[in-house]
């Protein structure tokens, strides 16, 4: 995880975005709308010599306004978030420097229904 260094600053938290919106950091995961359809979202996982993992979490809610300390990067392979018991979720994303850090002076972060997941 990286620290958030000398960021003091409230960010907007928006709501969930378009599918648009959102391509700049990865994909949203929407249920299909038909009983029997398929999504797939496997071309996000795994890559050259990377097999997929996937593994449950569970987190103690928080309430907002939230202090964000550190950030996840996984260079090498996509997260993928869905949500299993929760009403919404705050996802925080930031693009990427040419220096592969985070560019923190533009993150974005959503608050996503319960029925919308994410990867990136």
């Amino acid at each position: 995880m990286m620290p958030v260094h000398g960021i003091a600053r409230a960010l907007r938290v928006e709501t969930a975005p378009s599918d648009q919106a959102f391509s700049a950091f990865g994909t949203i995961i929407r249920r299909p709308e038909l009983h029997g359809e398929r999504r797939f979202y496997s071309e996000w996982f795994g890559g050259d010599g990377l097999a997929p993992v996937l593994h449950t979490n569970r987190v103690t809610a928080l309430q907002l306004p939230a202090e964000l300390r550190r950030l996840e990067r996984h260079p090498h392979a996509a997260q993928g978030f869905i949500p299993l018991d929760v009403e919404r979720y705050l996802v925080t994303v930031a693009p990427t420097r040419p220096d592969m850090s985070p560019d923190v002076e533009n993150m974005r972060s959503f608050i996503f229904p319960r029925d919308l997941g994410v990867v990136y």
